[in-house]
């Protein structure tokens, strides 16, 4: 069963079992994400909305499970969004409000990675910046967030800090630039 919805979508819980194509959406989720099956996301944009919840962002099962834009939180809250499987999102990544609780389990990123002030990371796994565009990398938490091991490998990926940033470690590839001039 496909599903492609013909404008945005506002649910609770999103649970993929067959085929859903996002069509350049959003799709605001109050809840938490389980994908079993195929999540085409393009252009589309998925916002993470729980405000007091502890939520789930599970892929296990999916033959494609990558997401383009991805953000957690939104205005107001403080949810905590827990990761079972690896995440990756082809275009940005943000945590606006709320925690990202990751253990240790690996992130990528094509996009820019921002972390607003009421954004949290909980966990030290892998955050690898890959595709091929200049992205930047910010933190505007008071107390700066450690996004783990950072690993810039792309398509001659070139990653610019907006101001400080955490990490464990940073390696950069051979093709590759990180910019902390900022």
């Amino acid at each position: 069963t496909t599903y492609q919805p013909k404008g945005n979508v506002d649910t609770h819980d999103l649970e993929i079992n067959g085929t859903f194509t996002a069509n350049g959406n959003t799709i605001y989720i109050n809840g938490s994400w389980d994908n079993n099956a195929t999540a085409t996301m393009a252009t589309s944009s998925v916002v993470m909305t729980a405000t007091s919840t502890t939520e789930s962002i599970d892929s296990t099962g999916a033959s494609i499970s990558t997401f383009n834009n991805l953000q957690f939180g939104t205005t107001t809250g403080n949810a905590t969004w827990t990761l079972a499987t690896a995440l990756d999102a082809d275009g940005d990544l943000t945590v606006e409000r709320g925690t990202l609780s990751r253990g240790t389990t690996e992130i990528t990123v094509a996009g820019d990675l921002t972390t607003s002030a009421n954004g949290f990371w909980s966990g030290v796994g892998t955050t690898t910046f890959d595709g091929g565009v200049a992205v930047n990398w910010s933190d505007a938490n008071a107390m700066l967030q450690n996004v783990g091991d950072v690993v810039i490998d792309g398509a001659s990926k070139s990653v610019t800090l907006s101001g400080n940033v955490a990490a464990e470690s940073v390696t950069i590839g051979s093709d590759d630039i990180f910019d902390a001039s900022a």
